[in-house]
């Protein structure tokens, strides 16, 4: 889950589109492939306004862990632009 409080927001972190884009860049900075997530409550059109697709996921673990997460719950993933 991704909270953001008055206490963050002079780091730029006040707001989701802040951190999600420090987050990036950090991801970004540490050669990372992609950032993978999981949408909740029909959060869906936001995190794919950011770049993410919804992804399926190949292994029965990995699909049992995502419906923990309750009704709705959606895998999606981007690509990490490298600087």
């Amino acid at each position: 889950m991704i909270a953001t409080n008055a206490v963050l927001r002079p780091l730029g972190l006040g707001d989701i589109d802040g951190l999600l884009a420090r987050l990036l860049a950090q991801a970004s900075d540490e050669a990372l492939a992609h950032a993978a997530l999981v949408a909740l409550q029909g959060a869906q059109r936001y995190w794919q306004r950011h770049g993410f697709e919804a992804r399926s996921l190949q292994d029965a673990a990995e699909r049992e862990r995502l419906a923990s997460y309750g009704a709705g719950a959606l895998y999606m993933a981007r690509p990490v632009s490298v600087h």
